[in-house]
């Protein structure tokens, strides 16, 4: 039911998500009731793989009041790091049940739901079956009321929460209504106050919203009138994208060549060909690196070098600064690839921290030059060569 809970493209757990697991930790302490929780970064499920969660809660003062974090880290990662989500404090929980009145509320106004979900996702909250919860909604001076329930093939799976996720952000969803004629885009749960918990196990509930200064205050019962959860404060914020740091965020980027310039290469006298900075051979001939420096050499004018060092020794001795500094790459035939992916990528890698550390060679360009790689651009013909990537 996760993946139904999709916010500016990308699969996010929602923000009534961590304040279940936050509950959850409570409860095996004594200490249940959020007095804060505030989302610091959002948790997104990459499109593969999945995500290792830790919910920490600290040692109790003398009121019994805990520390508690959630953080994650990917699943498969050799190395990875946790990210923090979220941070607060539990408390024991009040003894103070809230009561929700009539209903329907006497004198509020119905409010018409066709399209609203639609709606909704055309301003990047992308909600699926399982969380378009919201049934009805009546509104009344600076109070909103709803109806919300979970769809029938996960009602079975209720009792699993103290509030299902879903069923809570469902709750959420008129908050739109208090908000009517604000300025800025659709806001997303920020920081919680004062949840707590008085009933497990609701597949429907009945909602008022208030605003309380900054924030939004929820009550909840359900069919029968009974309390089964309150939110006395939700801060919430406007939704600007998701960005999820760590290394949960690598399924957010791909390979792609990005083409400023696309050049004919004519002229290449003076430039300066790096015949050994790959670590691989440079002799002339052949296939692999050794062919591209052979066909290079062959154009006339380039002046061999094995490094960039040697380019810098030669200007520093009197030589012309030369306009390109070119590096061929190409794997080593029968290597492994993880191997070569390593090796050749180090050895890049170093050579243009050379070059980028070399003041004299502030106005020359490096061109990484590739056999079996793949055109900048369809219709591109970057000179006879498979492809070149060029810094400058």
């Amino acid at each position: 039911w996760l993946a139904d809970h999709v916010v500016g493209g990308v699969v996010v757990v929602p923000g009534t998500a961590l304040v279940e697991l936050a509950v959850r930790a409570g409860d095996e302490v004594g200490a249940s009731r959020v007095r804060e929780l505030t989302v610091a970064a959002p948790l997104v499920l990459p499109a593969s793989g999945g995500v290792r969660v830790q919910v920490r809660v600290g040692a109790a003062d003398a009121s019994g009041v805990r520390s508690v974090t959630v953080h994650s880290q990917p699943e498969e990662d050799a190395d990875p790091e946790w990210v923090r989500h979220a941070e607060g404090v539990l408390e024991p929980v009040s003894a103070e049940e809230p009561v929700l009145g009539e209903w329907p509320p006497a004198g509020a106004s119905e409010v018409d739901l066709g399209g609203w979900y639609p709606a909704v996702a055309d301003r990047g909250l992308v909600y699926g079956p399982v969380f378009q919860g919201l049934r009805r909604a009546w509104a009344s001076g600076g109070e909103v009321f709803a109806e919300v329930a979970l769809p029938d093939e996960v009602v079975g799976e209720a009792a699993a929460f103290g509030v299902h996720p879903a069923l809570l952000d469902a709750a959420l969803h008129p908050v739109g209504l208090l908000l009517a004629g604000e300025a800025g885009g659709p806001r997303v749960p920020f920081v919680f106050e004062g949840v707590q918990v008085h009933a497990s196990g609701a597949s429907v509930l009945r909602v008022r919203l208030t605003r309380v200064g900054s924030g939004v205050r929820l009550v909840a019962v359900d069919s029968s009138g009974a309390a089964v959860v309150s939110v006395d404060s939700l801060v919430l914020r406007e939704m600007t994208g998701v960005v999820a740091p760590g290394a949960a965020a690598r399924s957010l980027f791909e390979v792609a060549w990005l083409v400023e310039e696309v050049v004919s290469v004519g002229d290449v006298a003076g430039w300066a060909l790096l015949v050994a900075s790959t670590g691989q051979s440079d002799s002339v001939g052949g296939g692999g690196v050794a062919g591209l420096a052979g066909e290079l050499a062959a154009r006339g004018g380039l002046v061999s070098y094995p490094d960039v060092v040697a380019v810098v020794v030669a200007v520093a001795s009197g030589s012309a600064v030369p306009p390109a500094l070119v590096l061929p790459v190409s794997a080593v035939p029968g290597a492994a690839v993880p191997d070569t992916v390593r090796d050749v990528t180090s050895a890049v890698l170093a050579t243009v921290r050379s070059w980028l550390a070399a003041e004299t060679l502030a106005e020359s360009r490096l061109v990484v030059v590739t056999r079996g790689a793949v055109v900048a651009r369809d219709g591109d013909v970057v000179t006879d060569l498979a492809g070149a990537a060029v810094w400058g």
